[in-house]
């Protein structure tokens, strides 16, 4: 028995159900067969029946051996036997941050009391323990009440982020388009300028020229206009980038 459990690994976490092993190709293959010809969930086999997804609950679920509600509204202290301590009936604006607040000093008190019984007699703990306990459970209760708030202020803030990202990006856009729209400006400014140097003096050789089929001015000016083109487009590029 000693050398079994030496030989026992310590891992920080524990295994995986041993049905993991079932999550075959071949038996999703035969699950998908068994659904499509509708047969029934209590006749599919038990090593195909693992691959069902449990049922949702409807109400209540268990974790940790404790039973939880599905009811996102929070029931009074009173119904889960636990005394409240703070007013049920709000008092001014800051009801419950002000609440908060004497419990958080009522808690500071309670622990300095602990401190003297502890020092004193230590048998006479049980019932300080208690108010302490008593004391969290509220606070706890009413940090819950401002859920509500915080998911409202939450998806507010994560909102507006989103507003503020489109406008940047909507602005980064603007700026490109200018960009463009100028360097197409002196790309069809330079093409005039070429056309103007290629129809500027020498006509009567360029005629020659094109008759014997030896004319380069013409493709000169169409490889200036295309690298011009290109280079202007790389630096659109490269902004947009």
């Amino acid at each position: 028995m000693a050398n079994q459990q030496q030989q026992i690994p310590n891992a920080p976490f524990p295994a995986p159900p041993p049905f993991w092993k079932h999550f075959t190709t071949e038996n999703l293959s035969r699950l998908k067969a068994l659904k499509e010809s509708n047969i029934q969930p209590e006749d599919i086999p038990l090593e195909l029946s693992y691959l069902e997804p449990p049922t949702p609950p409807s109400e209540n679920y268990t974790i940790f051996g404790e039973e939880q509600t599905l009811s996102t509204t929070l029931p009074p202290l009173s119904q889960l036997g636990i005394p409240q301590l703070y007013p049920s009936t709000p008092t001014n604006q800051n009801h419950h941050a002000a609440s908060l607040l004497q419990i958080l000093r009522s808690l500071q008190l309670n622990f300095q009391e602990l401190s003297v019984i502890l020092s004193q007699n230590p048998t006479l703990v049980g019932p300080k323990l208690e108010d302490i306990k008593n004391l969290f459970q509220n606070a706890h209760w009413l940090i819950n009440m401002y859920r509500p708030h915080q998911a409202r202020e939450s998806l507010i803030a994560m909102m507006e982020e989103q507003v503020e990202e489109g406008r940047r990006e909507m602005q980064e856009c603007e700026r490109v388009k200018a960009k463009a729209e100028k360097q197409l400006e002196e790309i069809e400014r330079e093409g005039h300028e070429v056309e103007r140097r290629d129809g500027d003096g020498g006509n009567g050789k360029k005629d020659d020229d094109v008759r014997n089929g030896t004319s380069t001015a013409g493709a000169t000016g169409a490889d200036e206009r295309a690298k011009y083109l290109w280079r202007m487009m790389t630096d659109i590029d490269i902004e947009a980038d």
